[in-house]
């Protein structure tokens, strides 16, 4: 069932004798694409109003019956002329939507072995388990299809489409077990009518907690009662007992109908409301949001959340986010663990290469040189801004930044969006291949040629030399693990502290967007949150509304 509805505009005087309609049925299969099942062919409408058909493809029953209908509508009538009957449909094919909403059951007797010897003709005392199964047929399979009015053939087999509740745990056995559960079936059978043989099966699965004794009954309700309803509904209580009626009682359903041209009817039966409500509800439910949309909300709601955190919560999501080691054992498929570690490791190897050209060794001798001897001054003079200060940082980025960045662009592999073929795809693989060799030839002559430069510095320099470059490099490696991040991390919790409770820091974060903490947007049962939308297909103008059932 498609359910779906179509709209076209037409632009003209008048309508042709010769003009039809033609809606086709394909098949599409992976392997052998597109096939054409059957089509039908109906004239084109003439006046304003609703045309109703179930017609078999062509022309033969043995293909299949579609049912769809049409409204037709000139420029200038009205909504109420647009909704007469002009031509009603033919009962080829019993079809519609079957609602059933699993209500309650009662369980008045569940007498095991062990009652029946210690207390003859006692009623249920026992906590149990309960669990229904409705088993609803939905159409008929069978060698072949008989035209309305014929006898059914007797290969013909019932499909039949299962329904399982979730189980309940009976707390008080003087109280009813009350479920609420509701399921659509979609039925499709030929003929102008349901099938006498047909009719929905309701077994109830029983556990007696006590000893573990377990009943299986089952209340049966006829097809063709249960579809008398209508979209309205209507309530069904249905008895059940066992074999030999150790266990009896009865379930209540609620099933409603709808058939493809059922017109709607104005109800104010109390009994009926919360059927009609559930029944919006789920239609609501059901409809799809836009992706994007979807995408956008949940990209806001996730940069917001923040405001329900306290400070702790954030400095949790801002710590492992600033600092590197975190980030180094994650599993991410672009760039292995190993390959983060050597991008690394030859990041800390170049800043040591680099601090040994910039280590004045004749200065850490005693005495000291002329040219080393500078004149004191205050001693917050080298945390002033200067020149020296603003060619030391430029230095230091084109020293430091090229050999991870290069590092990394050999060693990542992005993901492709587009379909490629299966030699594009071997291209991609050989690309990889020899990117990610470049790469770690790359990094072995870097730390070779670093390991042979620091041996043969410290051969050149005394321990005195060499003892305070292994400081001054352990400072850098501690500034650069704890004290950086940290005092980062520090900052952007108060940024984002103070944005919770005035605008004074809104500035910093819209020019900076990424300061912000996200977190991921969940229901409290766990579950990801998931938004619903709408969608309006309302027609003002003319035209003709071509609805497929």
């Amino acid at each position: 069932m498609w359910a779906s509805k179509h709209t076209f505009k037409r632009h003209g005087d008048e309508v042709l004798d010769d003009e039809i309609i033609q809606l086709a049925v394909w098949c599409w299969e992976p392997m052998d694409g597109h096939s054409l099942l059957g089509f039908v062919k109906v004239p084109y409408p003439k006046e304003t109003g609703v045309y109703q058909y179930q017609l078999p493809l062509n022309g033969d029953f043995s293909i299949g019956v579609m049912t769809f209908s049409m409204t037709f509508r000139k420029r200038g009538d009205t909504r109420m002329k647009s909704s007469d009957l002009v031509v009603p449909s033919a009962n080829l094919l019993w079809a519609g939507s079957l609602s059933i909403l699993l209500d309650r059951a009662v369980v008045l007797t569940f007498i095991t072995r062990e009652d029946k010897l210690r207390r003859p003709g006692a009623r249920r005392e026992t906590n149990i388990d309960a669990s229904v199964l409705v088993e609803v047929p939905t159409s008929m399979q069978g060698a072949s299809f008989a035209e309305p009015g014929s006898p059914a053939e007797s290969s013909d087999i019932a499909v039949i489409e299962k329904w399982q509740s979730i189980t309940l745990q009976d707390m008080n056995p003087k109280k009813e077990l009350v479920w609420m559960e509701h399921a659509i079936f979609k039925l499709n059978f030929i003929g102008e009518q349901a099938p006498d043989e047909c009719g929905i099966s309701v077994k109830l699965s029983l556990t007696e907690l006590r000893h573990g004794h377990t009943r299986c009954v089952e209340a049966t309700l006829p097809l063709s009662e249960a579809t008398k309803c209508g979209a309205g509904g209507e309530q069904f209580r249905l008895p059940f007992s066992s074999e030999d009626e150790d266990c009896t009682g009865y379930v209540e359903l609620t099933c409603s109908w709808k058939v493809p041209f059922a017109r709607k009817v104005n109800t104010t039966s109390s009994s009926c409301s919360y059927a009609v409500a559930f029944d919006t509800w789920q239609t609501v439910a059901g409809q799809e949001q836009d992706p994007v949309l979807h995408a956008t909300s949940n990209m806001v709601a996730s940069k917001l959340i923040y405001h329900t955190w306290t400070v702790s919560q954030i400095l949790k999501v801002i710590i492992p986010r600033e600092h590197i080691i975190p980030k180094l054992f994650r599993r991410v498929l672009s760039m292995t663990r190993t390959e983060r570690y050597s991008v690394l490791a030859s990041a800390c190897q170049i800043g040591i290469f680099f601090m040994t050209f910039l280590f004045k060794a004749e200065c850490a001798m005693a005495p000291q040189p002329i040219k080393c001897q500078t004149p004191a001054g205050p001693w917050y003079g080298k945390y002033l801004f200067n020149w020296n200060l603003i060619f030391a940082t430029i230095l230091s980025i084109v020293m430091t930044v090229p050999v991870p960045f290069v590092l990394c662009s050999l060693f990542m592999k992005i993901a492709e969006e587009e379909v490629l073929s299966d030699s594009e795809k071997r291209a991609k693989i050989l690309c990889w291949r020899v990117q990610q060799a470049v790469a770690w030839l790359i990094v072995f002559v870097i730390h070779g040629c670093v390991v042979t430069w620091l041996v043969r510095f410290s051969s050149e320099y005394g321990w005195e030399v060499i003892s305070k470059l292994s400081v001054s490099a352990l400072l850098s490696l501690i500034h650069r693990f704890v004290t950086a991040p940290i005092a980062r991390a520090v900052l952007f919790t108060v940024l984002v502290t103070i944005s919770k409770y005035g605008p004074c820091c809104d500035l910093c974060l819209l020019l900076k967007p990424a300061i912000l903490p996200t977190g991921q947007i969940k229901n409290p049962d766990g579950s990801t949150m998931q938004r619903m939308g709408s969608n309006d297909m309302g027609n003002e103008e003319g035209g003709m509304d071509l609805a497929m059932d």
